[in-house]
C-alpha cells in the first residue's frame, strides 16, 4: 500500500526547523531581557535605598551639631521622609518615545532607629569624628615637653616625701614612746621627793644628840632627841608632879618647869608621830606603783625599740615605688621637652635619712637606766621600810635602841637621798636621758615650729575651700543635672563613682605626701597617654574645646572667709554654665564642689612644685636632718603655693617653675588634671548629662543609626513562569511579579 503524500514530501522542513530555531532564540532572548529588567530593579533598588536613607538621616538635630558637633536623628517620623523618597524616585513622568523598562513600584517599606548617642561607644565614635581634624594631639605633646624636664627632679621629690612623710609619723610614734617611758621614771622618781625632807639626813652620815624641845619636823630630828625623850619620859613617869601652888596659894616653884617638860613629851610624841605617819603615807603612795611603773616604762622602751626596726625596714625600701615608672616613662619619651630643668637636693636628703635611726647602744642604754632604778629604789625601799617599823615600835614602851634608831634614820636617809638625787626632780639619770633624747632631737624644736606654722597656712586654705564649698546658689540646677547623670548611667549600665574631698589633709607633712601622690598620678596620666591609643586624648580636648570653666579672676569675689557675699553674684558666678569642666572632671553634684576641688588640686599641684624647689634652696638643706628640711620644704612649698594662687587670680597666669618659665593659665591647669584623673565613663556620662542640660535634648531618646528595609517589584513581561520555575533571580514571585526585598543601614 502506498504511503500518504504528506509523509513522502520534504517540502517546508525548513521552515519548520527554522520556526523551531526562532522560537528557541526568542524565548531565551526574552529571558535575558527579563532577566536584565530584574537585575536593573536590584541595583536601582539599592542605589534608592541608600539615597533614602541618607535623606532620612540628613534630618539631624542642629543644636547639637552647631554647638557639639554630634550627630542624631530629630523628632520627624522616619518612615515618612523614607517611604516618600523612595515613592519619588520612583515616578515616571510621560516621555515622548520612551519605554518605561522597569515599571518599578513600591510594595513596602520600613525602617528601625537603633543606637542611641547617649550610648558610651557611639558617644566616643563620634568625639573621635569631631576632634581627629583639629590637631588635638599638640596640647599632649606639649603637656609632655613642659614637664618632661622635672620628671627626674619630681620623681625624687615625691619618693623623699613619700619615704620621709612614712619616717616622721614612725619617728614621732618612737619619740613618743621615749616620752612616755622618760615621764613614767620620772612620775616613779617624784613620788618620793617628799621622802628626803621627811628623813632629813640631807646627805649627812652622822646624828648629833640633842635636847628635847626644838621640834620633830623629820626622822633626824627624832633621833637626835630620843635619847633625851627616852630620859625625860622615864623622869616623868617616876616623879611625883609638883603641886601648882604652895601652902599660901602661890604658884609651887617646880611646877611651872614640870608642865614645861610634859609639853615638851607630847611635842616630841606628836611631831614623831606626824613625821612616822607622812613616812608612811609617802611610802603607801610611792612604792606600791613603782614596780608596775617601771613595767610600763620598760614596755614603752621596747614598743619604741620596735618602731624603730620599722623605720629601718622602710629606709631598706627605698627606690621599690612603682610611681617612679611613669616618671621614667615621661624622661625617656621621644617627645622633645622644654629648655630648662629645676635643681632639687632630695637625693642629698634621702643620703641622711639613716640618721633618723637610733642604734641599739641607746636602747641598751635606756635598758641599764631602767634597771638602774629599779635596783636603786629596791635598795632604798629595803631601808626605808626598816626604818618605818622602827619608828613605830620607838614610841612604844619598850622603845629601840638609840643608836639603833640613828643607823636606820643615816641608812634609809642616805639612800632616799641617792635615789632621789638620781631619779627625783632635776635627778642626774634623768638628765642623762634628756641629754641622750636632745641628741637625736637638735632639730624637734624648730621643725615643730615649721609644722605649726604650715598647719597655720593649710587652716587658711581650707577656710577658703570650706568657704566656698558652702556658698550656695542654683541647687535645683545640679539636681537636675544629677538626674540626668543618672539616667544615662542607669542606660549604660554603669555605677556612680564617688565625688573625692575637696579639703586639704591639716597635717602638713600629709598635705605634701598627697600634693606629691597627685603629682604621681598626673606623671602616670601623661605616661598612660603615650602608650593609649588616642581616644582618651580626644576625649580630654572634646571636654576643653566644648565645655565652658570658672572665671578664675573672680575667685577673689568668692575667696574671702567672713567677707559679705552678694547672693545673686554668687550664684551668677557658680552655675552650671560657669563650670561645666569643672564638673566633668570632679562630679560634684553641688553649685560649689567643683571650684573648691579645682582650687584645692590647683594648690596641690603649687605645692608639689614648690617643695621640689624648697629641696634645692640652700637654706633649707642647712638644717642637714631630713625631717627638719622636709618640715622647712613643705612650709616653703604651701607659703608659696599660697602666692601662686592669689597671683593666677590676679594675672590669669604662672609659672610652671623657677626654671621653666612657661605659663599656665587656669584652664591649662584643668586640661592637665583631665589626664591626671582616671578617664572612666562616669565622665562621658557627666558630658551627656551637661548636653541635655544645656539643649534640652535628651541624648538617650536620639539615635545614630538606621536600617531601612523596602520591597520593590516588576512585572515580568515574557515568560514568568518559565523564569520562576527556571529559579532565575534572587527575588519572590507572585502572579507575573517579580519581587526584590533589599536592606540599607546608614550611621554618623
Amino acid at each position: 500500500m502506498n504511503k500518504p503524500l504528506i509523509w513522502r514530501s520534504a517540502r517546508g522542513s525548513i521552515t519548520i526547523f527554522l520556526s523551531l530555531v526562532l522560537a528557541v532564540t526568542l524565548a531565551f532572548v526574552a529571558i535575558f531581557i527579563d532577566y536584565s529588567r530584574m537585575a536593573a530593579l536590584k541595583a536601582k533598588s539599592e542605589r534608592l535605598l541608600h539615597a533614602a536613607t541618607r535623606s532620612v538621616m540628613s534630618a539631624y538635630v542642629p543644636e547639637l551639631q552647631l554647638q557639639y558637633g554630634l550627630f542624631a536623628y530629630g523628632k520627624t517620623d522616619p518612615s515618612l521622609i523614607f517611604s516618600g523618597v523612595l515613592e519619588r524616585s520612583l515616578e515616571y513622568k510621560a516621555r515622548e518615545d520612551m519605554l518605561p523598562i522597569l515599571d518599578a513600584k513600591l510594595v513596602s517599606s520600613s525602617v528601625e532607629l537603633s543606637r542611641e548617642l547617649g550610648d558610651y561607644e557611639i558617644f566616643k565614635g563620634q568625639i573621635n569624628e569631631e576632634m581627629k581634624y583639629k590637631a588635638p594631639v599638640n596640647f599632649a605633646i606639649e603637656v609632655v615637653g613642659r614637664f618632661k624636664p622635672m620628671s627626674e627632679t619630681m620623681k625624687e621629690t615625691s619618693a623623699a616625701v613619700e619615704i620621709l612623710e612614712k619616717l616622721q609619723k614612725l619617728y614621732d610614734k618612737r619619740e613618743a614612746e621615749l616620752d612616755n617611758m622618760l615621764k613614767l621614771q620620772k612620775t616613779a622618781g617624784k613620788r618620793t621627793d617628799g621622802l628626803v625632807g621627811k628623813i632629813g639626813t640631807n646627805g649627812g652620815n652622822g646624828i648629833a644628840d640633842a635636847s628635847l624641845g626644838g621640834g620633830v619636823r623629820s626622822a633626824v630630828d627624832m633621833a637626835a632627841q630620843y635619847d633625851d625623850y627616852r630620859v625625860q619620859k622615864q623622869r616623868a613617869s617616876l616623879e611625883v608632879p609638883p603641886p601648882e601652888t604652895d601652902e599660901e596659894g602661890n604658884p609651887a616653884p617646880g611646877f611651872f618647869e614640870w608642865v614645861q617638860l610634859l609639853a615638851r613629851i607630847s611635842s616630841y610624841e606628836s611631831g614623831s608621830q606626824s613625821v612616822t605617819g607622812r613616812i608612811q603615807g609617802i611610802i603607801s603612795r610611792a612604792f606600791p606603783p613603782h614596780s608596775s611603773d617601771m613595767i610600763k616604762a620598760r614596755e614603752h622602751l621596747h614598743k619604741a625599740k620596735e618602731i624603730n626596726g620599722e623605720m629601718e625596714a622602710v629606709i631598706e625600701a627605698m627606690g621599690n615605688r612603682s610611681a617612679d615608672r611613669a616618671y621614667d616613662a615621661v624622661r625617656q619619651s621621644n617627645i622633645p621637652g622644654a629648655e630648662g630643668r629645676p635643681e632639687g637636693g632630695a637625693g642629698a636628703v634621702r643620703d641622711n635619712i639613716k640618721e633618723l635611726l637610733l642604734k641599739p647602744e641607746f636602747f641598751t642604754g635606756m635598758e641599764q637606766r631602767i634597771a638602774g632604778q629599779e635596783s636603786d629604789f629596791s635598795r632604798m625601799q629595803t631601808e626605808v621600810d626598816q626604818l618605818q617599823q622602827n619608828l613605830g615600835q620607838a614610841l612604844g614602851d619598850a622603845g629601840i635602841d638609840s643608836y639603833t634608831l640613828k643607823h636606820l634614820v643615816i641608812a634609809s636617809g642616805r639612800e632616799a637621798d641617792r635615789y632621789n638625787g638620781r631619779y627625783g626632780n632635776g635627778g642626774s639619770v634623768i638628765q642623762e636621758i634628756e641629754e641622750e633624747f636632745g641628741k637625736h632631737r637638735v632639730n624637734d624644736e624648730a621643725r615643730k615650729k615649721d609644722e605649726a606654722d604650715a598647719k597655720s597656712k593649710l587652716k587658711e586654705v581650707n577656710e577658703i575651700i570650706k568657704f566656698l564649698s558652702e556658698t550656695q546658689g542654683h541647687h535645683e540646677d545640679f539636681q537636675t543635672l544629677q538626674k540626668y547623670y543618672q539616667e544615662n548611667l542607669n542606660l549604660n549600665g554603669g555605677i556612680a563613682a564617688e565625688a573625692g574631698r575637696t579639703s586639704i589633709e591639716e597635717d602638713p607633712t600629709a598635705a605634701g605626701k598627697d600634693a606629691m601622690e597627685n603629682m604621681d598620678g598626673f606623671f602616670g596620666g601623661i605616661a598612660g597617654m603615650l602608650d593609649a591609643t588616642g581616644d582618651r586624648l580626644l576625649q580630654n580636648e572634646y571636654a576643653s574645646d566644648h565645655f565652658s570653666n570658672f572665671d578664675f579672676s573672680k575667685m577673689q569675689q568668692l575667696a574671702k572667709p567672713g567677707t559679705p557675699l552678694d547672693g545673686s553674684a554668687a550664684a551668677d558666678l557658680l552655675s552650671v554654665a560657669n563650670q561645666e569642666l569643672e564638673y566633668i572632671i570632679y562630679g560634684f553634684g553641688n553649685p560649689a564642689g567643683n571650684i573648691a576641688a579645682a582650687y584645692g588640686e590647683i594648690f596641690a599641684m603649687r605645692v608639689a612644685i614648690r617643695t621640689m624647689e624648697a629641696f634645692a634652696d640652700s637654706n633649707v638643706l642647712a638644717l642637714v636632718n631630713p625631717l627638719a628640711i622636709l618640715a622647712k620644704a613643705v612650709l616653703q612649698g604651701i607659703t608659696q603655693a599660697i602666692i601662686d594662687l592669689t597671683m593666677l587670680a590676679q594675672q590669669g597666669h604662672l609659672k610652671l617653675a623657677k626654671s621653666l618659665p612657661i605659663e599656665l593659665t587656669y584652664k591649662d591647669h584643668l586640661r592637665l588634671f583631665l589626664f591626671a584623673h582616671p578617664g572612666n565613663d562616669n565622665r562621658l556620662s557627666r558630658m551627656l548629662a551637661l548636653i541635655r542640660f544645656d539643649t534640652g535634648i535628651n541624648p538617650d531618646e536620639h539615635y545614630t543609626y538606621l536600617s531601612g528595609d523596602a520591597s520593590m517589584s516588576i512585572p515580568v513581561w515574557f515568560l514568568p513562569g518559565v523564569m520562576k520555575t527556571l529559579g532565575v533571580g534572587e527575588g519572590t514571585w507572585e502572579g507575573h511579579a517579580y519581587t526584590v526585598d533589599l536592606q540599607a543601614d546608614y550611621s554618623y
